[in-house]
């Protein structure tokens, strides 16, 4: 039984992570682009990257977003304090090639809240395909794919309408 506010914002990150496995976007370090628009949550359309080969590609698709500077080129799920300070959206994929794009909406199966209830401001993103479905026991397993975070600067989530990144990276085993 979790007691604590720092057990329950850990256990909140790692539901969302565990949760996006219900049916239902990505960026180059080089190749990030946000376009504004009226009032409702940015999507993310995540490609994978065809220098990558291999797929299909089959797992849970998340996108991490965070106001604060990673200290290793990629973001991982807060806990206790931080836990709050990573927003994640996810959903489940099935059969990606590489150069195909599948849209995240960041308002269905988020934590801690909608993307759109971010403050506007500078914020890193990364993508992840957790193609085994370990993410919530060990975020980054051989055959993950993802991207390095990269900055979008002055990100405004309630009128920014697509953000494109790709998955240009696979973990190594």
């Amino acid at each position: 039984m979790i007691k604590t506010k720092k057990g329950i914002r850990a256990a909140g990150a790692l539901l969302i992570i565990c949760l996006a496995s219900l049916p239902g976007a990505f960026a180059s370090s080089a190749n990030v682009q946000a376009v504004q628009s009226a009032a409702h949550s940015p999507r993310f359309v995540v490609t994978i990257a065809r220098e990558l080969g291999g797929g299909p590609y089959s797992g849970r698709l998340l996108i991490l977003l965070s106001p604060r500077q990673p200290a290793s080129g990629f973001l991982s799920p807060g806990f206790g304090t931080e836990a709050k300070e990573t927003w994640i959206a996810a959903r489940e994929v099935d059969g990606i090639m590489p150069g195909q794009a599948v849209g995240v909406d960041s308002d269905e199966t988020v934590f801690p809240s909608s993307f759109s209830l971010a403050p506007p401001g500078d914020y890193y993103v990364m993508a992840m395909l957790d193609v085994n479905h370990s993410a919530a026991y060990r975020f980054f397993s051989p055959g993950n794919l993802r991207m390095n975070a990269v900055l979008l600067k002055s990100f405004k989530p309630r009128t920014t309408s697509t953000v494109r990144v790709t998955l240009d990276l696979r973990v190594a085993p």
